[in-house]
This record gives C-alpha cells, structure tokens and sequence, in this order.
C-alpha cells in the first residue's frame, strides 16, 4: 500500500533558495512505499513538465537526492539565463 501525502508552502511566493530568484515552481511528492521498503519522490517542474523521480530506503538520503536534483536544475536554468 502507498500512502501519499501533499505539502503546500507556508509562505506563497517564498524562496528558500537564496542568492536569486527562481521565476517558476516545481512540485515535490514524497511518500513511503512499505512493499519495497522505500521513499520515493518525485519532482516536476509544471512549466515544462520535466520530471525527475527517485527512491532510497532511508529517509535522509532521499532527503539528499532531492536536494541534490533541486540544485542540478537551478544550475542550470542559470547557465540558461547568463547565454
């Protein structure tokens, strides 16, 4: 069974990325698949549909994957930017 839940902003409009502005949203699910012992999660960006997706069986890592997919694409909407 998956259990699926959403989170929404406390703050419309925040950026918790500092240093700049990112002029779109992306979208972050996150649930706990207990047959295969897993977080999974995936992020959307809904502008263009680019999705990525993932899953660790600890809660941390998966934490850091996301995090670490957050930061790829904010690279490289900025290097996209300064051409």
């Amino acid at each position: 069974m998956v259990e699926q839940r959403f989170c929404k902003p406390l703050v419309a409009g925040s950026n918790p990325v500092g240093g700049f502005s990112i002029k779109r949203s992306m979208i972050i699910n996150l649930w706990h698949n207990k047959d295969m012992n897993q977080w999974r999660w995936s992020l959307t960006d809904p502008s263009t549909m680019e999705q990525h997706t993932g899953g660790q069986s600890d809660i941390r890592v998966a934490m850091h994957d996301i995090a670490n997919t957050v930061e790829h694409i904010v690279e490289l909407k900025q290097r996209n930017d300064i051409q």
